[in-house]
């Protein structure tokens, strides 16, 4: 089972406060290990505390870790070590990961009410079955799709947060991407975390083509992402970023595009995206909310039709026997 956002937000959110409070990185690492963690961070505590103390870097030992740590994190990591901002770039991980667990609390809050319907069909539509004493019979038609109901909400919890799971869920993204409502939110949020990415990455020191290649790696939608491939390129040939984004105005929205120019023009590129991060960021929840009401609402819609199904199929045979008793 992959870790929860919340145990990794926890992990770097600690270990960057112990590496700003000046304690080296192998004294914060002995002081981490005395937490109570997952067995598989316990894990990544030993093997990063080894690596420390041979005089190694913390992002070559979480790159070994990409079954448990995501390899964007450890990228990330490598890149805000390379700029001596290894305690900012922890801080920027945990609150990533802290974004991702409200987000999943919020959409657990939304899911549970139609889960529970769900639950309840799967027990009372053969509930026949009992009333003629066939108790084996009701257990595995009951069973049967509870099991189903719940490997289907595991699986779905695996593949949101699982490191190794990546692929499939951009695979997914490139299908909900033709969906009219679904694709457009989809595209607002990446829109979104690209320009939350951009503002952190610049204000963190790293480079304008390591920024556009963390993105592409890191983004769901495949045109922004081909996009950011691109644009990554074309910086590293010397063109401005200004001109590089430019050439791909389908993926880059005219609202990002003109905070880039005004940044570069001024020669204060970090602060204007810093300032527009706070709108993007704004819009990213906004996206977040109506996928999770989207989703929500597909899922109580589905409860709805087949408690209103069975309760049918329940008046139908009362009446039936009402019948044949008269």
């Amino acid at each position: 089972m992959p870790l929860a956002p919340r145990q990794l937000g926890s992990f770097y959110a600690q270990f960057g406060r112990l590496l700003r409070s000046g304690l080296p990185p192998a004294a914060a690492l002995t002081s981490l290990a005395k937490g109570r963690w997952p067995p598989a961070l316990r894990g990544v505590l030993t093997g990063l505390t080894n690596q420390v103390s041979r005089g190694g870097a913390l992002a070559e030992e979480l790159s070994r870790q990409t079954p448990i740590i995501p390899s964007f994190d450890a990228e990330w990591l490598a890149a805000a070590e390379a700029s001596g901002r290894t305690s900012d770039g922890l801080e920027v991980l945990a609150s990533r990961h802290w974004q991702r667990h409200e987000t999943s609390v919020a959409l657990l809050k939304k899911g549970i009410y139609p889960l529970l319907m769900l639950s309840a069909a799967a027990l009372l539509a053969p509930l026949q079955l009992v009333f003629e004493g066939q108790w084996g019979a009701y257990a595995r038609a009951a069973g049967q799709p509870l099991l189903g109901l719940y490997a289907g909400v595991f699986g779905s919890y695996w593949l949101a947060l699982a490191p190794v799971a990546l692929p499939l869920r951009k695979g997914l993204a490139r299908a909900a991407a033709s969906l009219p409502f679904v694709g457009s939110a989809l595209r607002q949020q990446a829109i979104a975390h690209l320009g939350l990415l951009l503002g952190t990455c610049l204000g963190a020191g790293l480079s304008m083509s390591k920024t556009f290649a963390l993105a592409a790696h890191n983004l769901a939608d495949p045109g922004l992402r081909r996009a950011c491939q691109a644009v990554e390129a074309e910086v590293q040939r010397g063109i401005s970023l200004t001109d590089a984004m430019r050439q791909h105005p389908q993926a880059f929205p005219d609202e990002m595009l003109s905070v880039i120019e005004t940044g570069e023009a001024a020669g204060r590129l970090d602060e204007a995206l810093e300032t527009a991060s706070e709108v993007w960021k704004e819009d990213g929840d906004r996206a977040a909310a109506r996928l999770i009401a989207v989703a929500a609402g597909a899922l109580t819609a589905v409860a709805m039709g087949l408690m209103g199904w069975l309760i049918y199929r329940l008046a139908s045979g009362f009446l039936h026997t009402v019948e044949q008793l008269t």
